[in-house]
């Protein structure tokens, strides 16, 4: 028998669950990336794994997400994406997300949006302006697929253009990426085709769902949205409109967010199996007095804010889901 081909298709599936520090713990977050994994691996992509939490991942060997750590697999990601033409990768973070006033006049709300690592106490955070530069680095024919479920993640890698769930596509102010391509079969010169799936807008809240599947586990709302609602053949601005349909049907106010290099309303090629997971999500319950991915804020259990700032943190159990931001 034959050597198997290499995977054409590499992953890398962050669950920042902050271990240790009962202010904001979120275990959720590696549900999230267990149900993800799952998905990308029966869609023969070569998965990653890091989590602070090993013992709540699937994976046997998982790597601590480290503001270092997460810096130095982001380049290794894009490296291997450089290495040949026609090679796809997926990136998923599920985590704090936050903000910072913007230094550098690049953001219209004066605020950068910032990844929250496990250590951010001590290494501080993972800005946007970092992974758009990050990622303008790759090769045209490269395809990179970037799933933010956090708070503040609408404009994580400030991509040139927004897609609405009518189809329309926006453009945005991105000086620092290429010029988009004009198809994916001619990139000559022009930008790598970029998605970013957000949990939410710059200004709002990536929330938790609670027994998704019956077991009393917390999971990521968008995540949970994403899994529920793919199907084979979607175009981006297709999902995403079912997504924010299906968080609203269950009493979400929160609105993804689809941003992207080029405009592009094609069949994603990322998935070409929903698998199994979709049979799992059959039921959304929120209990209890809910909060969101957040540093500082809390989330009343009749959808009111209180306090400032936003994260997804919080116990499991019966208790409070946490806020990502």
């Amino acid at each position: 028998m034959g050597k198997s081909a290499p995977p054409s298709r590499r992953a890398l599936c962050i669950a920042v669950t902050y271990a240790g520090d009962r202010t904001r713990w979120l275990p959720d977050t590696a549900t999230d990336v267990n149900n993800i994994a799952s998905l990308l691996l029966a869609n023969e992509y070569a998965v990653t794994v890091m989590c602070d939490a090993p013992s709540l991942v699937r994976e046997p060997f998982c790597i601590r997400p480290t503001a270092f750590k997460i810096r130095e697999e982001l380049r290794l990601l894009t490296q291997w994406l450089n290495r040949e033409p026609g090679r796809q990768g997926w990136f998923h973070y599920s985590g704090h997300g936050w903000q910072a006033p913007n230094d550098d006049g690049n953001e219209s709300d004066g605020l950068d949006e910032l990844l929250v690592p496990c250590d951010w106490r001590r290494s501080g955070y993972i800005s946007d302006d970092e992974l758009s530069a990050l990622v303008a680095t790759l090769r045209p024919e490269a395809e990179l697929m970037v799933v933010m479920d956090c708070c503040h993640s609408g404009t994580m890698l400030d991509l040139p253009f927004t897609t609405k769930p009518s189809g329309a596509v926006v453009a945005s102010n991105a000086p620092c990426f290429p010029a988009p391509r004009d198809s994916a079969s001619d990139a000559d010169g022009q930008s790598a085709l970029v998605f970013l799936l957000s949990g939410c807008r710059d200004d709002d809240l990536s929330l938790n769902v609670f027994d998704v599947r019956g077991d009393a586990r917390w999971s990521g709302a968008a995540t949970t949205a994403l899994l529920q609602c793919f199907r084979p053949g979607d175009t981006p601005h297709l999902l995403l409109g079912k997504m924010r349909s299906f968080l609203k049907s269950h009493g979400f106010t929160q609105q993804p967010q689809l941003s992207c290099s080029h405009p592009f309303d094609r069949p994603w090629s990322f998935l070409s199996s929903g698998g199994s997971v979709n049979a799992w999500v059959e039921r959304l319950k929120f209990i209890g007095a809910s909060t969101c991915k957040c540093l500082d804020t809390d989330v009343r259990s009749d959808g009111g804010l209180a306090g400032k700032g936003c994260g997804r943190g919080g116990g499991g159990g019966g208790g409070a889901p946490g806020r990502r931001g």
